[in-house]
């Protein structure tokens, strides 16, 4: 899920202010949800093109070598990449835009979107576990099926490299799902104060 947290300098800070009410705060609302759908449309247009390209490149791989490794190794990153794919679609399912025209409405696509956003961190976190889990399995399997082979410096950089993914994911999972907590807590706070 795309777009910004809410600040307290945002609309929800002119709201408890008392500085942004009727009109005023639909036709922000209103400006988000356009502006986050906009960025919803182009992000999936990006991330799905580059799924195209991922596959594309793991397909090219497992034809040039078609041995059990890289065999394993294509169809490994592809399932990972259509996971990837499937969850984030499904988690956009249903807030591309309001449910309506009314401030509720508004606001009700505006908390559902947060929620989303909270859930893609699951999401992301257990697709990295399973990212680091994958390549630790096949590192292994690759050192006995291959035992006299040493360890490349690419295969080296690889399980390094998942390992910093992951631990990089996970501090950007604390720090993104604490904002989007207090995001939705102040939404939820104008939903209740509108009735």
């Amino acid at each position: 899920m795309t777009g910004k947290p809410l600040d307290p300098g945002g609309w929800s800070g002119l709201w408890s202010a008392g500085r942004l009410r009727g009109d005023a705060l639909t036709r922000a609302l209103a400006e988000r949800i356009r502006r986050e759908s906009r960025l919803m449309k182009w992000t999936t247009a990006v991330q799905s093109a580059a799924g195209v390209l991922i596959l594309g490149f793991v397909g090219r791989v497992a034809l040039e070598h078609p041995d059990p490794y890289h065999l394993a190794w294509a169809g490994g990153v592809a399932l990972l990449v259509v996971a990837a794919w499937v969850f984030l679609l499904g988690n956009r399912r249903g807030v591309w835009g309001p449910y309506g025209e009314t401030t509720q409405s508004f606001v009700a696509v505006v908390a559902e979107r947060a929620r989303r956003r909270l859930r893609l961190v699951g999401g992301v976190t257990a697709l990295a576990v399973a990212h680091l889990l994958f390549t630790a399995w096949l590192a292994w399997w690759g050192f006995r099926i291959r035992p006299d082979r040493p360890l490349h410096p690419a295969d080296a950089a690889t399980y390094v490299g998942a390992v910093a993914l992951l631990a990089a994911i996970l501090v950007w999972a604390v720090w993104y799902r604490r904002r989007v907590r207090r995001e939705l807590s102040r939404i939820n706070d104008i939903a209740s104060l509108l009735g």
